[in-house]
């Protein structure tokens, strides 16, 4: 038993660096600020989005232009802080329409066109029949079991440009899987063209699914 106790005293004890860090009272207020700053950056980005759907109301699903912006956030998705934008969005028990703006604090931002169910049932074969189209940008396609994964690790994310196979793979792939996701990159300090290139890549990525 003092070998357990002795552990656990180990386990809770703080160092140096961890009691200035849990005396360091601005680093949380600017924490807060910065979180702040980066919904406002999102909102944003949402009035881009919307202009680039006012061109889109012929071939999307109606029922993705009636539900409001809605953003979340959390603490800790492979040990870092997440904030996430989703606009359009689209969720229910068998389909899933959704443009996802993330912000993964100390990684990079990410835009991702998630589609599940009867969305991607219905828009699969005109996304992959765009496959040459695809290879010429700098986009993402997820090739993980788990839609809920957002990092970009090669297990769950290759760029498109870097496939091995050709698109019939990936569509067979989305078949079994019944979900679709694909994602651009963009570096944190690129923060300030964030809405420009949401507006390119919702424009490219909504313009695939005519």
């Amino acid at each position: 038993m003092p070998h357990q106790e002795n552990d656990k005293t180990s386990q809770t004890f703080l160092n140096s660096r961890d009691l200035v860090l849990l005396k360091d009272r601005d680093l949380f207020l600017h924490k807060r600020k910065l979180a702040e700053k980066i919904n406002s950056l999102f909102g944003n980005c949402v009035e881009i989005i919307r202009g680039e759907l006012s061109f889109c109301t012929q071939h999307l699903p109606l029922e993705i232009f009636s539900s409001s912006p809605k953003i979340t956030k959390g603490e800790n998705y492979l040990g870092f802080p997440w904030t996430i934008l989703d606009y359009p969005r689209y969720f229910d028990s068998d389909a899933i329409f959704a443009l996802r703006l993330l912000c993964w604090w100390g990684n990079n931002f990410s835009i991702t066109l998630h589609l599940s169910g009867t969305y991607a049932e219905k828009y699969r074969s005109q996304l992959f029949s765009n496959w040459e189209k695809l290879r010429e940008t700098d986009l993402l396609i997820c090739v993980n079991d788990d839609p809920w994964q957002h990092h970009q690790e090669r297990d769950n994310y290759l760029f498109i440009k870097e496939c091995d196979h050709d698109s019939s793979f990936y569509e067979d792939t989305a078949k079994r899987t019944g979900f679709i996701k694909i994602c651009r990159i963009i570096p944190l300090d690129q923060w300030s063209a964030l809405p420009k290139i949401g507006s390119a890549t919702s424009q490219l990525l909504f313009s695939l699914l005519k």
